[in-house]
């Protein structure tokens, strides 16, 4: 989606987030909710959302290209903004997370 602002114009997708909502059964039941939502929402739709019951995700790591409609899996994801690590101090191979940070 490009909207036209003063003499240029931009992509919605750049100053939104792709989300993934998702309604636990009691709000779905309670609020007639479908069960997942997925797209790029404005921060006013999120609040929106989350009082009608809504869980939110956003997606740090997404498609480049995103199909409306289409749910995101694994496989279509190909920007990569992030990188998670998990550090696990009980196993005891490091005495603290600065330890296993600087590894």
């Amino acid at each position: 989606m490009a909207a036209n602002i003063g003499s240029g114009s931009f992509l919605w997708e750049e100053f939104l987030t792709l989300y993934r909502l998702i309604a636990p059964d009691w709000a779905v039941n309670k609020n007639n909710l479908k069960k997942v939502l997925e797209g790029y929402f404005s921060d006013a739709e999120i609040a929106k959302h989350n009082a009608s019951g809504y869980n939110i995700y956003y997606l740090p790591n997404y498609p480049s290209q995103y199909e409306p409609g289409t749910t995101v899996d694994g496989s279509h994801i190909d920007t990569f903004n992030w990188c998670f690590v998990d550090c696990d101090l009980k196993d005891g191979i490091y005495d603290n997370k600065d330890q296993f940070l600087n590894f």
